[in-house]
Formats: structure tokens, sequence, C-alpha cells
């Protein structure tokens, strides 16, 4: 599965209206920090496959960082029925963005 790019519009379809567990990536052009994670997120939307959803939100294209309180990238949040279960700052690596999923979802 790929890491489909949100906006705005795409936001609640994409995110709060997902009958699975989503983790978002808030992420920017400009950061390096963000290819870092990327290829992590990659592998691991083809592992949690059916379980998970993962889409990414470009800071710069958007408005909801700043009703969402993001304050750095790259930061994963992870939703949960709809609504912010976790939140994951930095550059952690593959397996410590795998135990974060685990430990606050379901699967």
């Amino acid at each position: 599965m790929s890491i489909k790019l949100i906006n705005d519009t795409t936001f609640q379809s994409e995110v709060t209206q997902s009958n699975i567990p989503v983790v978002l990536e808030f992420w920017a052009s400009w950061s390096t920090d963000n290819d870092i994670i990327l290829s992590s997120l990659n592998r691991l939307s083809g592992k949690f496959t059916t379980q998970i959803k993962f889409v990414r939100l470009d800071i710069d294209q958007s408005k909801l960082d700043e009703s969402l309180n993001i304050r750095e990238v790259p930061t994963l949040v992870l939703y949960v029925g709809g609504r912010k279960k976790a939140t994951l700052k930095g550059t952690p690596s593959e397996a410590e963005i795998d135990k974060w999923i685990r430990d606050n979802s379901d699967i």
C-alpha cells in the first residue's frame, strides 16, 4: 500500500471518517528529516496493508497544522476511530514507529 497525499479538503474523508486507524505524517518539502522516515513509512504501509492507512499532509499547503497544534516536522499522528490517539515527533526508527503503532492501536 502506498502513502496517500491528502489536503485540507480530503482530511475528513481520509482521516476522521476512516474505518481503520490512520497514521498521518505532517511534512514539508524543505525538511530533510521527513525524507529520513519516509522509507520507513513506505515499508510499514506495506506491512500493515489492510490494517492501517498511511497519509501525508504538507504543512506548507495546509492550515490544519495550526488547528491541530503541530509545531514541528516530521510529526506523526495516529487516529483511531476518527480521533487523535497518539503523537510521535522527530525522526524515530522504523522499529520505534512500528512499536508506537502497535502500542496505540488494536493491532
